[in-house]
């Protein structure tokens, strides 16, 4: 609403905020059924759990100044409504129209006096909706004659459930299922989706005579084809559902619950998220109420689990699939449950773990899982809009089909991002850029990769292919625009123009012309046939991250790190329009089909859907939680993708903007570790949002932190090892009682992502890298931030203190490094900037002190990793032999004799310091290295313990001195040891990723 009265300027969706639109501005807000939200039981007008923040909207509207007025329709008064009517406040009963209501009694053909008929319409308040349901009911009982009705005390109506009462008695089984399946579906549904809905299947002429009745009875509406209920039919079948389904429960004779499913993965995300909330989990709060106690409740879904391998519909019926859904809800774990053998229809089973179930011989339907693919920074369709294909962080490529989201194929050869992935026109061709610097054809038919072409010196950034599926264009760090001939894979042309790195293309709709974007801050217009730069448009301030043409050929729109939007003018190269909007990076910008319309995705998490004649913000989309990289048209401008770095794609509908589908990616990547003081344990955080504390001498998970809302990119102990500091994407700090495993403290929240943090050795002190330019100082005791730290130009990725303070008197220095390619170090108690240390890498990931505070190890991408002499400021070494670019994290062990380095290479080296030789190269990962950590302990022999974490999702321990991998940790899996063998109802692709995700098929 803030929103919406804000033109999509003000994104604070708060009280405050919406009272400041109502009073700036004369505005009629309409909250219509709001007894939807209302609490079934006695007593009226209070709210359903969860939904109690309305009563507080209402009482701030009623009681706060304003120039607005607000309406409420309802057929329940809210206590707020009742308690404050007065001047400010008032309620009108609606009586209904008289004659609307004769009128709907002259066109069912009822018989009767003028008087009867006055009364009947006096009897039902002039509800038109009342009226069309007793006038049906009275032709059928009465032969439409309205005195005998009046006759039959027994059939007199006192309410309107009363009526549907009546109504719903007297319709065939089949009539019955039908109005069950679309109180189900809550919206318009066509009569295949019936068909397919319904079980034991019935024929299309029985299900059009079924609609037909129906329809004549008012019970449903039609619209081409399409068929739905009034609000308060549909609300009246559900609870008829509820009430059944919840006593067959109690009984353990099941019929409804076998027949209906009480939710469906095929429905729209919106429409799911309903049926959760008014379906599941309100035959699970029956089922709580019935069975107090989480194990009761787990005993009674085993007992009915084992009567309906004995029943004759457990092929065909949706029993299962209701109890692995309401087993989600309750949170009953679903480890070792067998369902071999039966059928299971619309489970929901994305971010279920379900360790060691057995599906072995299931008939799995229209079930969902969680997928296996990292951060999304590519999405585009087919040409024909039936496959979507995504890009990831992880080096994969997927194709989706879009109908359903279920997957099709996967492509895995490069070793490194896929920044860019694209359909070939008029070929059966995928093209992919990586980080890896190759561009790839992969062919959709066979699913192989049938040509890999060398970006030399160069990751890619970008390929687009040309209209005609002639050409294909790349960019990258070269500074460079590129154009490879498809038929032949050879390099046709290099256009130079650009000063920095060159991350995004577009083609004319003619093809006779290319756009190209710059961290140059400009925008170059090249002819394709001369190679000529046609024009270069400036006027964004700072990177230039998407281009894209609009389809009549005549604008260019960019999306900029300036947080604008630029519409430009193709003729005159002319900025007609800037979009003002997105709060941070504008990351990617498409038009739709038609060219009427503009989409955004940006860093503040959200999409835009813009009108280009006017440069109005239509809708704000914020259903991602982490910067949204990539979004994409449909063919048919009817929907729209986005992938994000949460690891979500999501598919929004361009005319209701609701989300109609999400694709889950699940990935285990270890991004930090860090031992306990006394070396026995280890923490780590990844991708799963979680921290896990290991036991280091016998590899078990002794305890698993729940509570951050996005990845852990680092996890400390405190010098004591009673605290435990982690920093995470969801741009929070949070602090951790070790023995207790509580969060004891949340810092931050209102910046960008937080890649790492550090504990001063005095323990009162830590200090945090963001991704806003900034370190943090925080007081652990109080959570006041005491100092921000600015000078970095690029994110800060690692900080370090030093372990002792004798280089500054009273006081401890800390070390940062940025991907601005310099290490500074900072007096703590003043946070003055005491020195930068410039060419630490092209991009610093990685500082470490020396154990004595002397030396400093820094590394990042280069290949190689420097050591510096504190007091000088001189680089004294320098470590190479690293084979990739990425040399990502640094660490001492504990005597200040070795370093260890870890790599994209695969591998972590062990360098002398003194000399710079490499002792050792560790191998074993399969993934990039992220985190090293040593030990703080030495074995008994004297050896340090290395601890490394990889992109393989594995944490390695080496033995130092003999280079042997001591043990692997792995965590669990969503479905690890879940059998398969034998499944039906899945694809192969489909199977890959279980198997991917731990699960097992065969002997």
């Amino acid at each position: 609403l803030v929103l919406f009265l804000s033109d999509q300027s003000d994104t604070q969706a708060d009280l405050r905020r919406l009272l400041h639109w109502l009073r700036t501005h004369r505005c009629l807000v309409v909250l219509d059924n709001v007894e939807t939200l209302m609490a079934a039981g006695d007593r009226a007008g209070q709210y359903q759990a969860g939904y109690e923040g309305y009563g507080d909207l209402v009482r701030t509207l009623a009681e706060s100044p304003h120039q607005s007025s607000i309406i409420l329709t309802s057929r329940e008064k809210p206590a707020e409504v009742a308690a404050l009517e007065g001047e400010a406040v008032r309620s009108l009963q609606l009586t209904g129209a008289q004659d609307v209501g004769l009128a709907i009694l002259t066109a069912k053909g009822l018989v009767g006096t003028e008087a009867e008929r006055q009364e009947l319409c006096d009897r039902y308040g002039g509800n038109p909706l009342a009226l069309k349901i007793v006038a049906s009911s009275i032709q059928d009982l009465f032969g439409g004659a309205i005195a005998n009705f009046f006759q039959q005390d027994t059939v007199l109506f006192n309410g309107i459930r009363r009526l549907l009462d009546q109504q719903f008695e007297r319709l065939s089984a089949l009539e019955q299922t039908v109005m069950g399946w679309l109180a189900i579906n809550r919206e318009w549904t066509t009569i295949e989706e019936l068909e397919a809905d319904i079980v034991p299947a019935v024929g299309r002429a029985s299900l059009l005579e079924v609609l037909e009745s129906l329809s004549w009875r008012n019970l449903i509406e039609t619209r081409l084809g399409h068929y739905t209920q009034q609000p308060v039919v549909m609300e009246y079948v559900l609870d008829r559902l509820i009430q059944q389904m919840s006593e067959e429960l109690s009984s353990s004779n099941l019929l409804f619950f076998l027949h209906f499913a009480l939710i469906k993965t095929t429905a729209k995300d919106y429409i799911r998220e309903s049926q959760i909330r008014l379906i599941l989990g309100a035959i699970a709060k029956s089922l709580s109420h019935l069975f107090n106690s989480l194990i009761a409740q787990e005993q009674q879904i085993l007992r009915l689990l084992t009567s309906l391998r004995h029943s004759e519909v457990k092929f065909s019926g949706y029993g299962v699939g209701n109890l692995i859904n309401l087993c989600i809800y309750l949170n009953i774990r679903l480890s070792g449950f067998n369902f071999s053998g039966l059928t299971v229809r619309h489970a929901h089973l994305q971010e279920t773990y379900l360790e060691r179930v057995n599906f072995a011989n299931s008939c799995l339907d229209k079930c969902t899982f969680t997928q296996v693919f990292s951060t999304i920074f590519s999405v585009a369709f087919s040409s024909d809009g039936t496959l979507l294909v995504s890009s990831d962080s992880n080096g994969g490529i997927r194709l989706w089909r879009v109908a359903d989201g279920q997957p099709l194929a996967a492509f895995k050869e490069h070793s490194d991002w896929v920044r860019s992935v694209v359909f070939c026109p008029q070929r059966s061709l995928l093209i992919s850029g990586s980080d890896d610097h190759t561009i790839r054809f992969w062919d959709l038919d066979s699913g192989h990769c049938v040509r890999s072409l060398e970006h030399y010196g160069s990751r890619v950034l970008i390929v687009a292919t040309s209209p005609d599926g002639r050409w294909v264009a790349s960019g990258g760090e070269d500074c460079l625009l590129k154009l490879w001939d498809i038929e032949t894979g050879k390099l046709a042309k290099v256009l130079e123009g650009h000063g920095q790195s060159v991350c995004a293309i577009a083609w004319s709709p003619d093809g006779r012309k290319v756009a190209t974007g710059s961290h140059d801050q400009t925008i170059k217009l090249w002819d394709i046939s001369t190679g000529a730069c046609i024009n270069t448009l400036s006027a964004h301030s700072d990177w230039i991250r998407s281009v894209a043409f609009s389809s009549d050929g005549q604008q260019i729109a960019s999306g900029s790190y300036d947080k604008t939007i630029k519409l430009w003018d193709i003729n005159t190269g002319n900025c007609v329009r800037t979009l003002n909007g997105h709060s941070d990076w504008v990351l990617c910008v498409a038009f739709s089909p038609q060219a009427n319309l503009l989409i955004s995705s940006s860093e503040d998490r959200t999409v835009r859907v813009w009108e280009v004649n006017t440069g109005v913000c239509l809708h704000t989309l914020a259903g991602h939680q982490a910067r949204v990289w990539c979004v994409s048209f449909s063919p048919d401008g009817l929907i729209f993708a986005s992938g994000s770095e949460d690891r979500t794609v999501k598919f929004w509908s361009v005319t209701s903007s609701e989300c109609l589908k999400t694709l889950k990616g699940y990935t285990q990547q270890i991004w930090g570790l860090g031992f306990s003081p006394d070396g026995q344990m280890l923490a780590s955080g990844g991708d799963e949002k979680n921290i896990r504390l290991w036991d280091v001498n016998t590899g078990l998970c002794l305890q698993v932190l729940s509570g951050h809302q996005n990845g852990v990119w680092a996890a400390k102990f405190s010098p004591d090892g009673s605290l435990l500091a982690s920093a995470s994407e969801d741009q929070t700090i949070k602090l951790w009682d070790v023995k207790t495993g509580e969060c004891i403290l949340t810092l931050g929240g209102d910046s960008k992502r937080v890649h790492d943090v550090a504990f001063c050795s005095d323990s009162r002190v830590i200090a945090s890298a963001h991704e806003d330019q900034t370190v943090k100082l925080w007081d652990i005791r109080s959570g006041e931030c005491l100092k921000t730290l600015s000078g970095h130009t690029n994110w800060v990725w690692t900080v370090a203190f030093s372990p002792t303070n004798n280089l500054l008197e009273n006081s401890f220095l800390l070390a940062s490094c940025s991907f601005d390619g310099s290490v500074k170090l900072w007096d703590v108690e003043s946070g003055q900037c005491l020195r930068t240390l410039e060419g630490a890498a092209t991009l610093a990931t990685g500082v470490a002190f020396s154990p004595d505070g002397r030396l400093l190890a820094s590394c990042g991408y280069g290949a190689i990793a420097k050591l510096w002499d504190l007091n000088t400021g001189e680089c004294v070494q320098v470590f190479q032999g690293h084979t990739s670019d990425l040399v990502y994290a640094v660490a001492f062990n504990p005597d200040g004799r070795k370093l260890a380095s870890s790599s994209a290479d695969q591998t972590v080296k062990l360098w002398d310091v003194e000399t710079g030789e490499c002792l050792k190269t560790l191998q074993g990962h399969s993934h990039w290295i992220y985190p090293v950590a040593f030990s703080p302990a030495l074995s008994q022999a004297g050896s340090s313990l290395l601890a490394s974490g990889s992109m393989d999702e594995t944490i390695r321990l080496w033995d130092t001195t003999t280079g042997q991998c001591l043990r692997i940790l792995r965590s669990d899996r969503p479905y690890e040891g879940m059998n398969i063998t034998g499944v039906q109802g899945l694809t192969d692709a489909q199977k890959a990723t279980l198997r991917a995700l731990g699960a097992i098929e065969g002997n």
